[in-house]
């Protein structure tokens, strides 16, 4: 019969708190958030259900190729080996732009940072995506704007130029340079 006991306590509600607090970042991010452990997706945040058009339920225990399937790209070449480095848990350093096919058929811009994380004692691929159709659209507006201003410039039957305020000349379209003997 035991004449004694010796118990020891610890509080953990502090870290419980913090992984609760964490969870609920993760779960309102807007960005979307895969974890892929060799060649499956092991977890989906509610926003890679929004971005991909995917249920977590369609998403979890599928293939990566479920979403490479679905990415709109010139060059199928780089996106096979992406998947092949991703499968062996290899990341590129730099964030990733891609055309993406979400499930309803609508192609839309992501942006991808892949890094190397622990997940369930495992080693793993951390996937966010965020869309970035609306900053790629505008970058398509603003180089079409740029190539107008461009072509009016060049082919203006003036001479135009642009000036610094200190009287450095920046800019002279063709006219001007002839007007001023600098052919």
């Amino acid at each position: 019969e035991p004449q004694s006991l010796c118990l020891t306590l610890h509080d953990i509600s502090h870290r419980k708190q913090a992984e609760r607090a964490y969870q609920a970042l993760v779960d309102q991010s807007s960005q979307s958030l895969l974890i892929l452990q060799g060649n499956e997706i092991v977890f989906a945040n509610p926003a890679a259900e929004k971005i991909t058009g995917f249920s977590t339920e369609e998403l979890v225990g599928k293939p990566v190729s479920l979403l490479a399937a679905r990415v709109m790209n010139d060059n199928p070449e780089r996106v096979a080996a992406l998947i092949a480095r991703l499968t062996q848990n290899a990341v590129p350093e730099d964030p990733i732009e891609i055309h993406y096919m979400t499930s309803s058929g609508a192609v839309i811009w992501l942006e991808i940072k892949l890094e190397r994380v622990e997940f369930n004692d495992r080693p793993a691929v951390q996937f966010i995506a965020r869309d970035i159709s609306a900053r790629k659209s505008a970058e398509e507006k603003l180089s079409q704007t740029e190539e107008k201003y461009r072509t009016v410039f060049e082919s203006a039957p003036i001479g135009i130029y642009q000036m610094t305020l200190d009287g450095h000349f920046m800019m002279v379209n063709p006219v001007f340079a002839r007007i001023f003997g600098y052919d």
